[in-house]
């Protein structure tokens, strides 16, 4: 690591903490040539490409936070947003190593939703869908339900 005062690259760790549960490292470092101490901070890096009709774009939590607040108005706080967009982002790259595909990303929130708002859940299912009438979006909307009842029994045999 080149110090930041003198740009030389002999330095060494005086000591190092794990901060925000894991996923960030703090490492202290003081420069062997000039003696100048320092903070460097380490994050795992988890990007996600999301697909949707051969488009390639980063997945980012701000993303996945304005497709829940254009949902939800007002109902959820933003702190509750936050953490529900984190949880997605993280179930995401757990199932997908680089690339999601946007109707996992569409299935995801959608599940999400649907346990939080039934309102906010047909909003963004309506929008996200493109459905000209009623008789459509009620049938898509019960085959969406029924699968997603059938993921979530089976990951309670598991």
């Amino acid at each position: 690591m080149k110090c930041p005062k003198c740009k030389s690259l002999q330095g060494r760790v005086t000591d190092s903490r794990t901060l925000q549960s894991g996923t960030i490292t703090r490492r202290r470092r003081e420069c062997k040539k000039c003696e100048h101490r320092y903070s460097t901070y380490e994050k795992i890096e988890n990007r996600l490409i999301i697909i949707k009709e051969g488009e390639k774009n980063t997945l980012k939590k701000e993303t996945i936070q304005e497709e829940i607040n254009c949902s939800v108005g007002n109902q959820l706080s933003k702190k509750k947003i936050q953490k529900l967009a984190k949880e997605i982002q993280e179930e995401l790259s757990n199932e997908f190593y680089r690339e999601v595909p946007f109707e996992a990303l569409f299935s995801k929130i959608a599940e999400k939703l649907h346990q939080i708002d039934n309102i906010a859940f047909i909003r963004y299912f309506a929008y996200n869908k493109n459905i000209g009438n009623l008789e459509e979006f009620y049938k898509e909307a019960k085959e969406f339900l029924k699968k997603s009842k059938q993921t979530e029994n089976q990951k309670q045999l598991l």
